[in-house]
């Protein structure tokens, strides 16, 4: 066994997109994310496998990724591949969402069945550990986050000697907001993790065990219950407070309806602006918190939820865990919605469960809690 560690880092470019117009607005992208993983200063007992997943349609972009890649001085640490895969002749099973729809092969089982095919070749047994990371195609990490995110994980090893595998969410990072005159970066400490972040690491991995640890299916929420529920897969779950934070997570376009995320931010640390995205590739560490300090792991409290059902006579009974959540100085107020227009509400109270009436068919209720800094838990169901 070597004392060097494996990290594997996976990307996937536009899954299951067939427009071109969508492909060259999307690669324009990638280019930035890309580049900022092949310019990663990793330590040296790191080996990292950069894994690139394009579908054999996209020629015209692997042909564009591989000359990225030509030209790039790579660490002597760090090996790149593309590789490419087929879609199903017969197309994907039915899914719900847009997410699954467009991009079937980064969700289960499609995607352990490409992680194991792609991996085959590698003796894991041979390294100390094997961490999974993943970044979507529109993100981006500062040069130091793998290295950063290898500090997380070693550190996660000794703080939990008993655990054969860790999932962990670093909850610091920054957030770009892209308009036309440059993008604004907040450095934030988020209440959930996200992809760019969050890994798997093991110390005794073989392809069997590891294929089905896919960083894009670890849960952004890392609440009580979701720890519980994955320790009962062998799976140990935990956040990480203290991680220097080196990845970027874009907001793409002021038009989304989601653009802004202040809602998921636990606390904001500073900001910055630059004059476009691929300025940040070259921004200096030193500018952004850096720590090297032991981070804290733990789990965050259970996790805010509403349900809802609806008798034949049109009431539509809501329920919460809002009071048994303990949240101080707080109120909740509900929302009916119908094709995500609002069409009764229930103001701001203490009270976490109750009815609307005369409802139509395929409703949805969503709550809103509120302290005196504004609106940070939302929870919301499905149709009904």
């Amino acid at each position: 066994m070597t004392q060097s560690d494996l990290v594997i880092v996976e990307t996937m470019f536009c899954d299951n997109e067939h427009d071109q117009d969508i492909l060259r607005t999307y690669f324009e992208r990638f280019k930035t994310t890309l580049r900022s993983v092949l310019a990663q200063q990793l330590s040296d007992d790191i080996e990292l496998l950069f894994t690139i997943y394009m579908s054999s349609d996209k020629r015209r972009w692997i042909d564009h990724s591989w000359s990225i890649i030509d030209n790039s001085e790579l660490p002597s640490n760090m090996k790149v591949r593309i590789w490419e895969y087929q879609h199903p002749n017969g197309g994907y099973p039915p899914a719900q969402g847009v997410d699954r729809m467009k991009s079937p092969n980064k969700h289960a089982p499609q995607r352990d069945r490409l992680f194991q095919v792609a991996h085959s070749f590698i003796d894991f047994p041979s390294y100390r550990s094997v961490i999974r990371v993943a970044i979507d195609d529109d993100d981006l990490w500062l040069k130091n986050h793998v290295s950063e995110l290898h500090r997380v994980a070693r550190q996660g090893h000794l703080s939990h000697p008993e655990a054969e595998i860790l999932a962990l969410g670093p909850v610091n990072c920054m957030i770009g907001y892209v308009s036309n005159d440059g993008v604004d970066v907040d450095i934030v400490s988020m209440r959930r993790t996200l992809t760019g972040d969050k890994l798997y690491s093991l110390e005794h991995a073989t392809v069997g065990t590891i294929s089905t640890l896919s960083p894009w299916g670890i849960p952004e929420i890392l609440d009580e219950s979701m720890a519980q529920r994955l320790l009962e897969r062998g799976i140990t779950l935990r956040y990480v407070k203290g991680n220097a934070p080196g990845f970027i997570y874009l907001r793409w376009g002021q038009n989304l309806s989601n653009y802004r995320k202040d809602y998921h931010v636990a606390e904001t640390y500073g900001s910055f602006k630059v004059e476009s995205v691929e300025s940040l590739l070259s921004y200096p560490n030193q500018n952004i918190l850096t720590s090297q300090e032991p981070v804290e792991f733990g789990t965050f409290g259970k996790k805010f939820e509403v349900r809802a059902s609806r008798s034949s006579e049109g009431t539509v009974q809501y329920t919460t865990n809002f009071e048994s959540l303990n949240l101080a100085d707080s109120q909740i107020c509900f929302y009916l919605l119908q094709s995500g227009k609002r069409i009764d509400v229930k103001a701001y109270s203490n009270r976490g469960a109750g009815a609307f009436t005369n409802a139509p068919k395929g409703v949805n209720v969503k709550a809103f809690v509120r302290n005196n800094d504004g609106i940070y838990l939302r929870a919301e169901t499905d149709s009904i």
